[in-house]
């Protein structure tokens, strides 16, 4: 069996099942390939989801870091690991949806080669900006990039992802245009918020709400039709934008 936690999609999936290996699996070490870098949000929950399992089945759980081509290579490197139950892989929106859509190469084929399990998590998306920006609310936030239309950059975790495609989809929203910069986890792409390097982003909330906590970054909405009950202070970019959820 190779399975496939999916974190931002919510579901939780895996390849080819054998119901007879259920009376001896698990016997060995499993090992849980996240497809980005470490200290994001798939990373995070893995590690959360590593203890919960470890306890329950009574053998180790070793969360391994895959990143690169926006999640394709940790996930294609499951889908062709051993169909023994040993390689599970927590995926997301972006390695299990979008990459299919993005590129005419990809190495694996979701829908043939993962098979549903469950669902897992959802997690809200937040619109962020960096410390030198002065946008406080999603109208200001636009006034502010329509006057400097095409001079701003904007980061994501990878081409492809729903944090590239998020963006994507409020400069349709705003017609607005900026300039995409992919980053291979979202880590990386705070950093560069930081530092001025880019403008804005739109991206998990898990990784984004603690710096915006401390004023490393400023949110300035969730990235929804409605807010969120766990920050019901800020406002949704539906709010201005009718019809806009990621």
């Amino acid at each position: 069996m190779r399975f496939v936690f999916s974190a931002v999609a919510a579901w939780l999936l895996a390849i080819a099942f054998q119901a007879r290996a259920e009376d001896t699996w698990p016997r060995r070490p499993i090992t849980i390939v996240v497809p980005f870098q470490a200290g994001g949000s798939a990373d995070l929950l893995a590690r959360i989801v590593q203890q919960q399992l470890q306890a329950e089945m009574g053998v180790p759980f070793v969360v391994e870091n895959r990143s690169g081509a926006g999640g394709s290579i940790g996930t294609a490197y499951v889908a062709k690991a051993p169909n023994d139950g040993y390689t599970l892989l927590l995926g997301t929106l972006s390695t299990n949806v979008l990459n299919e859509f993005m590129n005419r190469n990809l190495p694996y084929h979701a829908e043939r080669d993962f098979q549903p399990i469950t669902l897992l998590v959802r997690l809200p998306n937040l619109l962020v900006v960096g410390p030198h920006n002065q946008a406080k609310t999603v109208p200001e936030l636009i006034d502010y990039i329509k006057a400097n239309d095409g001079k701003l950059n904007y980061g994501s975790s990878g081409i492809g992802t729903f944090s590239h495609l998020a963006v994507v989809m409020f400069e349709l929203a705003t017609g607005t245009h900026m300039t995409h910069v992919p980053f291979r986890s979202t880590v990386d792409e705070v950093t560069n918020l930081m530092n001025g390097s880019i403008d804005l982003a739109i991206d998990s909330m898990t990784t984004l709400w603690p710096q915006a906590q401390t004023g490393s970054i400023r949110a300035v909405a969730v990235s929804g039709e409605n807010r969120s009950p766990s920050t019901p202070e800020l406002p949704a970019i539906g709010e201005t934008l009718k019809g806009y959820a990621v």
